[in-house]
């Protein structure tokens, strides 16, 4: 029989001493690094990140980088060995680790170090994984209190696991704006009770390479994804981009793939009902993606999304006589070489329309619109993928419409 152990990770070592007079047992790791100054660059491993963090760390003068590093290499494979349910407190061992406990405030500082521990750990639920919480500061509680609050710790949630992943991954996108795109996709599957899980070593399908002609380029991304997937056993996939699904359901099947992929519209429009629909509508133009429409023929599911907005209107070339956005054949990243650019003609068609909101369904589409919708005027529409629309009258813990 193995020994069964508890890894508690706190915001800090103030809390310490008190969960010890509290006679809190487990293993204590503290969790500090200032995440929200400095750099969270992506693309870093786990060993990278930390030399980078270190770096900026002690050129804050909070200590000398050798020994921040070796303090946070101690932090990471305390947290790593637990992963694996190896007590960090004694690795020759064959002591297991059944639970880590998270100790963390709702500050923005120990957020995002709650973010960074739950982005490392895996989706399974294995080991458990639960969180204590409080409304005062956790170091100025007294042990009677941290002993009380620990016995009431919750469950955190793969679905929990998997929001906390999105948003550490969008807090170091070097594009802002990537927290919008990522906030409305969990709010809406949870909404629906839907259990969901993403893919860890995901990149890129392809489809710039394959469009632009590079088949070796192509191949060497679709390869690996595909053996992910496989090696995974996903049953179906979900996506927010029509490139994805004509990508990987028709070019992936020259590597033997037959996936069952479906676009965010169609999923969407089926759940409508459960949907609720703006308090305040607005006129709402929908812009049709050349992959969803013209090669796929779904015209209908986005439209019935966005009417969760309000109206919604064509512009004068819509359906499958829509007008690309500019981004097609991999042009997003090769750019006109003479004449007004394709995004703004097809802005100046979408701002002429007088909607307060331009729909979009496809990534491509919403980065083309961003930089175009500006250059046309100096009071541009609202731009909004159709499951931020869907999210936006949500009731966020029975308390008010998502924001």
């Amino acid at each position: 029989m193995t020994a069964t152990s508890i890894l508690h990770i706190t915001n800090g070592t103030a809390i310490i001493s008190g969960m010890r007079s509290a006679g809190i047992e487990g293993v204590i790791v503290p969790w500090e690094d200032a995440l929200h100054e400095g750099p969270v660059p992506q693309g870093l491993n786990v060993a990278a990140m930390r030399d980078r963090r270190a770096e900026f760390l002690a050129a804050c003068g909070w200590g000398r980088s050798v020994e921040l590093n070796r303090m946070l290499a101690e932090r990471d494979a305390a947290l790593e060995s637990a992963a694996s349910r190896l007590d960090p407190g004694r690795p020759e061992s064959r002591a297991r680790v059944e639970e880590i406990v998270l100790w963390f405030e709702f500050d923005l500082y120990d957020q995002l170090q709650l973010l960074q521990v739950l982005e490392r750990l895996p989706l399974d639920g294995s080991p458990r994984v639960t969180a204590v919480a409080d409304d005062e500061y956790l170091g100025h509680l007294s042990p009677a209190r941290l002993g009380a609050i620990f016995t009431t710790r919750r469950e955190v949630t793969s679905a929990e696991r998997l929001a906390a992943r999105d948003a550490w991954t969008a807090f170091r996108s070097p594009d802002p704006r990537t927290v919008l795109d990522v906030l409305p996709r969990v709010t809406v599957l949870r909404h629906l009770g839907v259990t969901f899980g993403v893919l860890r070593k995901e990149r890129c399908n392809g489809d710039p390479a394959r469009r632009l002609g590079n088949d070796l380029l192509f191949s060497q991304l679709a390869e690996p994804n595909i053996e992910h997937i496989r090696q995974s056993n996903v049953k179906k996939m979900l996506t927010i981009c029509p490139h994805c699904v004509r990508t990987i359901s028709e070019d992936w099947r020259d590597f033997g793939a037959t996936f069952e992929i479906e676009h965010h519209s169609e999923f969407l429009a089926r759940v409508r009902s459960q949907l609720p629909a703006s308090a305040s509508p607005e006129k709402v133009v929908f812009h049709d993606p050349c992959y969803l429409g013209r090669y796929k023929g779904v015209y209908e599911e986005p439209r019935a999304v966005a009417s969760l907005a309000g109206d919604v209107i064509d512009p004068p070339r819509a359906r499958n006589r829509s007008r690309c956005c500019g981004a097609g054949g991999g042009l997003a990243f090769l750019g006109e070489e003479k004449g007004k650019r394709v995004n703004v003609d097809r802005a100046e068609e979408l701002v002429a329309t007088g909607a307060g909101i331009v729909g979009a369904a496809c990534p491509f589409c919403q980065t083309m619109f961003r930089d175009a919708l500006g250059a046309v005027t100096q009071t541009p529409p609202k731009l909004l993928d159709i499951v931020q629309i869907a999210a936006a009258s949500l009731p966020r813990d029975g308390s008010g419409p998502v924001s």
